[in-house]
């Protein structure tokens, strides 16, 4: 837990990076608002645009099936990241910021707000905190019907945050680099709630404050309440996928988010693609390494699996940033078409794994919602020989109406 202050300042640096910058420092091009359209040339893509959308599609829609399901925090995480990573490959392909609507993966409410060039990333920012409020308060009305612990709330929360995270922080950063006055207030108010976020998330998992503890269940290790009741219930989906010690690696998750979103604001300006990806691998291989020596996650499957995508990521991104910075024109478009490529596999292996977790948890349920009869009935097994003889009286005459009506 001695780690924990780092993420601290991480995060500090990341979510107040943008509000320091300069909208033109270190960039290449001249950029400024009037002039974006001017000196624009995009480049062809490096891999079929039908091919990336495809993939773009169905890892987006096995996201959000793996939230209603409940999935693991970080394979969510990983699966959303891996959406934005592949824009960040492909800088020289992403579109404008004021170039048109945004995806409904960055904007799930596609509004619109004003009517300047901005307009839809006003609309991201302002609907997808409406959105979370939403979700907020159905799911808590929810919860009243079937109990907050049944129903994991407030902890469950963590799901829709790791989806909107990204996407928010990359609207806000780009209203606080090009928007208007109320536009940059916007932007920097959305930045400070995810700050505040968390940070208060970060004191809520210290050990001061934790209430859950890591203990021993027959062979295996489990997590249990330590001294609030159900505690484990509430606020697990922060924790349940990691071992003793590590419960605060969900905060790595949700900078990891923020830092690409961060990232992907910079790279639709098209400006320096060879300065952001560079960041995006430094982020990558921070992200892997941290994978790699804290080692946070308690079975050794998932161990492997993440830190495998984590390492075809990084390695991606760190292949183009060396070539854009050594290679030459025709050698950067190789290594750009086999960057993609390698994101591309991690997207679809995130998106069977996901997919197949989901048909797991939904077999699980058809299982307990087939036991439930049975356990009644052996409850309720008579005890005495006259209830037996009854019971397959009514049991035979039950059986002969239905042969009868079926004939």
């Amino acid at each position: 837990m001695k780690l924990v202050p780092i993420f601290f300042l991480w995060h500090f640096v990341l979510a107040h990076w943008p509000l320091l910058a300069e909208s033109d420092a270190s960039c290449e091009i001249p950029y400024s608002r009037s002039s974006r359209v001017g000196w624009y040339e995009p480049t062809a893509p490096a891999l079929p645009t039908i091919l990336t959308e495809v993939t773009q599609t169905g890892t987006a829609v096995s996201t959000i099936a793996g939230i209603l399901a409940g999935l693991d925090v970080t394979l969510l995480s990983q699966g959303t990241r891996a959406y934005t990573t592949l824009e960040i490959a492909s800088c020289n392909d992403a579109a404008l910021p004021d170039s048109g609507s945004l995806s409904w993966m960055d904007s799930p409410t596609q509004l619109s707000v004003g009517h300047d060039l901005l307009q839809y990333h006003v609309g991201a920012v302002v609907g997808n905190w409406i959105l979370l409020t939403g979700i907020t308060a159905g799911w808590s009305i929810v919860a009243t019907q079937l109990g907050m612990a049944r129903a994991r709330i407030p902890g469950g929360l963590i799901l829709p945050i790791l989806f909107l995270m990204g996407p928010t922080s990359s609207s806000a950063v780009t209203l606080l680099r090009d928007g208007t006055a109320v536009q940059k207030v916007l932007g920097g108010c959305s930045i400070t709630a995810q700050s505040m976020g968390l940070n208060m998330l970060s004191v809520f998992l210290s050990p001061a404050f934790f209430g859950a503890q890591w203990v021993r269940d027959g062979q295996e290790y489990a997590w249990a309440d330590a001294s609030e009741p159900n505690y484990v219930k509430h606020y697990g989906l922060l924790f349940s996928d990691y071992r003793g010690g590590r419960q605060f690696f969900v905060n790595a998750e949700l900078l990891m988010s923020l830092a690409t979103g961060v990232l992907k604001s910079y790279q639709a300006t098209q400006t320096n693609c060879k300065d952001i990806v560079t960041a995006a691998a430094a982020v990558s291989l921070a992200y892997l390494a941290s994978l790699i020596v804290l080692r946070p996650h308690a079975e050794f499957k998932d161990r492997l699996f993440f830190t495998s995508i984590a390492a075809l990521e990084s390695t991606a991104l760190t292949m183009q940033a060396i070539s854009l910075w050594t290679g030459t024109e025709e050698s950067q478009s190789t290594t750009r078409t086999i960057s993609e490529s390698i994101v591309m596999v991690a997207e679809w292996t995130l998106t069977i794994r996901t997919l197949y977790d989901v048909g797991r948890r939904i077999y699980g349920f058809y299982q307990r919602s087939r036991a439930v009869p049975v356990k009644k009935l052996a409850l309720s097994r008579p005890t005495t020989p006259l209830k037996s003889m009854i019971l397959s009286i009514w049991l035979k005459s039950r059986l002969s109406v239905s042969i009868h009506k079926m004939i």
